[in-house]
């Protein structure tokens, strides 16, 4: 009897313990590089100084966030894992740094128009990205932290190409605008995916 006892305490410890194991490790986000590295991005895009008119503050918010996300990126390349989830890091820094090049390189960029509606969307975007980005679950492994927080990045970039097209009227720019929200919303796909294959 005591035999059976035993055996059946052993199998409750070990039961619980492995359920214990099994869930994620949860990382304080003030101690989380990649967390930290988004941080970084909001605030340097938040003293961004608006004076230069609409088409050249979104450039300059664009690019902000495109180097955010490649010192996130950055951060993965050096000391991640995944093979898989590299090559996707590496076509979105690619893509993206493409078509701002094909931004700046438009003659019909208008200086001096007005901008005040588009600084007051971005700063909401800014905060609601915010908000999203401190519920996610942060693990401290590069990986997932990266491909996690790529999302609401993306998103952010997504909130603030439609803020623009609320108030632009310049066609051509418009059109490489809508071309950067396609594009983010196929890596927004692609990250979900990750997520989802790697049971993150």
């Amino acid at each position: 009897m005591k035999k059976i006892f035993f055996l059946l305490i052993s199998a409750f410890v070990f039961t619980s313990c492995t359920k214990e194991d099994s869930k994620p490790y949860l990382q304080s986000h003030d101690e989380d590089e990649m967390m930290s590295s988004l941080h970084e991005l909001i605030e340097n895009v938040d003293t961004i100084s608006f004076s230069k008119g609409l088409e050249l503050d979104f450039i300059d918010v664009m690019q902000a966030l495109h180097h955010g996300g490649l010192d996130m990126a950055n951060i993965m390349f050096h000391d991640g894992k995944d093979t898989a989830l590299m090559h996707i890091a590496e076509g979105i820094t690619l893509n993206l740094h493409a078509l701002l090049y094909d931004l700046t390189a438009l003659d019909s960029v208008t200086v001096h128009n007005d901008d005040t509606k588009f600084q007051a969307e971005l700063k909401e975007n800014l905060e609601q990205m915010s908000k999203v980005a401190d519920i996610q679950l942060i693990t401290g492994d590069l990986d997932n932290d990266y491909a996690t927080l790529m999302i609401p990045h993306h998103q952010l970039i997504i909130a603030t190409c439609n803020s623009y097209l609320n108030y632009s009227t310049d066609s051509s720019f418009r059109n490489k605008v809508q071309e950067i929200i396609d594009l983010e919303n196929t890596e927004i796909f692609e990250l979900t995916n990750w997520l989802i294959s790697n049971k993150r």
